[in-house]
């Protein structure tokens, strides 16, 4: 097969690399604005961290250089949501149960184990306590169950918040 496309390469890439890859960009996506005027255009080239070399057509001599600039969307949970968490070395998922506006903490029903698992239960007694907002990282779907012993959320959703984990720094 390689002999027959000259000048192309093929390789594999993993499923896992392609999800990993896929939420990386859309929490890219989140924290970015849009730059007016460029939408037309074809050609961004980087000049440093905050500004870009843009022109209509990639081999153009006529460009212009854009600064760019960052957004941090706060995020907003309620009663009934599905959350994680850090703490410590690991992120836990639970059920935010009451929230306390003027403190900003939110009382969440902890699932265990800890992520990344291929299951979660509810422990009996329950594992309940106030959590700050800066120990959020996310909100996520309801886990799924057959049983109502055991859930489970897509592989997607828990690569994307090891990722997420990864990369999440508590001020």
């Amino acid at each position: 097969m390689k002999d027959s496309i000259k000048g192309i390469e093929i390789i594999f890439v993993e499923k896992s690399e392609i999800e990993i890859s896929h939420c990386q960009l859309a929490m890219r996506y989140q924290t970015v604005d849009t730059i007016k005027g460029t939408r037309s255009n074809h050609s961004f080239v980087p000049i440093n961290e905050t500004q870009l070399l843009v022109s209509r057509v990639s081999d153009s001599t006529t460009t212009f250089t854009v600064t760019l600039g960052s957004k941090t969307l706060p995020l907003t949970f309620q009663n009934e949501q599905y959350a994680t968490r850090t703490y410590g070395i690991n992120w836990w998922i639970g059920k935010i149960v009451e929230c306390y506006d003027e403190y900003n903490d939110y009382k969440i029903m902890f699932m265990h184990s800890h992520g990344p698992s291929a299951s979660y239960t509810w422990l009996k007694p329950l594992d309940v306590c106030w959590i700050p907002y800066k120990h959020i990282m996310k909100t996520v779907s309801a886990p799924s169950t057959n049983t109502r012993r055991t859930y489970k959320i897509t592989p997607e959703e828990n690569n994307c918040i090891e990722l997420l984990f990864k990369n999440f720094k508590v001020d």
